[in-house]
C-alpha cells in the first residue's frame, strides 16, 4: 500500500516539477527577461510547499496510526513510540500551512504569501 502512495507522491512531484520546469525560461533574451519569468515560474511555489505538507502530513498520519496498531498487535517487533511521532510530525505539517499564513498576516504581509490555502 505504501509503495503505492510513494509512487503516486513521486508521479504527483514529476508532473509539477515538469510544470514548473516548461515556463518561458528557454526563450529568455535578457537578463531582466529571464528574472522576470523566475519570478512568476516561483510565484506557485507557496501553493506548492503547502500542497506537499497536506500530502505528507497525511501519510505520515495514517503510516503512524498503522504502526501504532502494528505495535499493539505485535509489541516486540515495533514501538508504540515511533507510530506515536509519525502523528505528531503529520499533524504538525498538516497545520504548517494554516500557521505561517497567520503570521504572515499577524505582520500585515497576507497579501505577500499568496496561495496557502487555509481550511
Amino acid at each position: 500500500m505504501f509503495s503505492t502512495l510513494k509512487r503516486v507522491f513521486t508521479t504527483f512531484l514529476a508532473s509539477t516539477g515538469f510544470y514548473l520546469s516548461t515556463s518561458s525560461l528557454a526563450h529568455a533574451a535578457t537578463l531582466n527577461e529571464v528574472f522576470t519569468a523566475l519570478a512568476e515560474s516561483l510565484s506557485s511555489l507557496p501553493t506548492l510547499l503547502s500542497i506537499i505538507c497536506y500530502v505528507v502530513g497525511i501519510i505520515l498520519v495514517i503510516s503512524g496510526f498503522a504502526y501504532a496498531n502494528k505495535a499493539k498487535n505485535f509489541p516486540q517487533q515495533a514501538e508504540v513510540s515511533t507510530g506515536i511521532w509519525r502523528i505528531v510530525v503529520g499533524v504538525c505539517l498538516i497545520i504548517l500551512p494554516t500557521i505561517i499564513s497567520a503570521v504572515a498576516g499577524s505582520f500585515g504581509t497576507a497579501a505577500s504569501a499568496p496561495g496557502i490555502p487555509t481550511f
